[in-house]
């Protein structure tokens, strides 16, 4: 089967186009797309199930070393993978080996042939020490996404990888260690890589080490700690830790600084900072009573699953100044 010019027909049979590869970028059926990546690659699969596709140019090369389909009976295609890459990965290469896992697993298009096939050659580039195929087992077993559930499974690779420095597979094993799942919950562990990770600049790892600080778990309780942290994270625009930060300054009646931070968790949609605010502007604190705004808070906080913002909506406190919020809406 060649892979410079393709005929296809998408799942009902009702379009058929053809694909080749020219020395400007991908033609498919006529149009002549650019070497742009992302776009040729979501234009062929929104027309089919083709889950990769292959083309000379350096960029598309790099994604695409082959073109995976599907014909009319189901049958699985995979000849046309770079004879480079399947000589170094058979020869024990842990990088073509992490790359053509990487391919069948991202291109998966649901099918459980394609994620048997990234899990094998995962395992293998895995056993061969590469720590980014380490994580992605880890995940996959974590998740069950293609394999059967495996907790433990999942913590064993994640361990593996986190023993070579790998940032999010250390942040994983936290988690784990931390929710007791696949090894014996241990919160001073679940620190240990937690911080190990956020040192590395893990943007989860580093939301969740404010979260150990601030309630004292695996380590003291230490709010200075905390506040850095979450300050770190809501820099790269976290809103949960922005919502964690309104929660310091709030619990030491800072209302106003904790109104800044609640407002800005809620530019991003953040529920439980919308229930904050309607609170505030219910008791007038860090600001002045403002019942159409709590309305509109807890409505929102309320419409997002926080179930304290609906029983607040429905008291007798709120009811009894509602009367600009109800004037308001009608």
């Amino acid at each position: 089967m060649q892979y410079d010019n393709l005929k296809w027909m998408n799942e009902d049979n009702t379009c058929e186009f053809n694909i080749s590869v020219t020395e400007k970028g991908i033609n498919i059926s006529g149009i002549e797309y650019e070497d742009n990546e992302k776009f040729v690659i979501s234009e062929i699969c929104r027309r089919g199930r083709i889950i990769q596709f292959t083309s000379f140019l350096p960029s598309a090369k790099y994604i695409a070393r082959n073109l995976l389909y599907i014909d009319e009976r189901d049958v699985l295609f995979s000849e046309t993978l770079s004879n480079d890459y399947w000589i170094k990965a058979e020869s024990e290469d842990k990088r073509a080996q992490f790359e053509i896992g990487e391919f069948y697993y991202k291109f998966a298009g649901g099918l459980k042939e394609n994620y048997k096939a990234a899990f094998d050659w995962y395992c293998r580039s895995a056993m061969n020490g590469n720590k980014n195929a380490q994580v992605q087992i880890g995940w996959m077993y974590w998740s069950g996404e293609g394999v059967r559930k495996s907790y433990k499974k999942a913590a064993y690779w994640y361990g593996r990888a986190s023993n070579q420095g790998h940032p999010f597979a250390q942040y994983s094993l936290s988690v784990c260690y931390c929710l007791g799942r696949g090894v014996a919950k241990n919160e001073a562990t679940a620190f240990y890589w937690a911080e190990k990770a956020a040192l590395f600049e893990e943007p989860d790892a580093i939301l969740a080490l404010g979260w150990h600080y601030h309630n004292g778990i695996g380590t003291e309780t230490d709010l200075s700690s905390a506040r850095r942290w979450y300050l770190k994270s809501a820099s790269i625009n976290e809103p949960k830790a922005m919502f964690s930060l309104g929660q310091l300054s709030y619990d030491k009646n800072k209302f106003k600084s904790a109104k800044y931070w609640f407002l800005k968790a809620s530019e991003y949609n953040h529920p439980r900072s919308y229930y904050y605010l309607g609170r505030m502007y219910l008791e007038g604190k860090g600001t002045s009573k403002d019942m159409l705004s709590a309305g509109i808070c807890l409505e929102k906080a309320a419409n997002l699953g926080i179930k304290a913002a609906k029983r607040l909506l429905d008291s007798k406190k709120f009811k009894a100044g509602q009367g600009g919020y109800g004037n308001a809406r009608q």
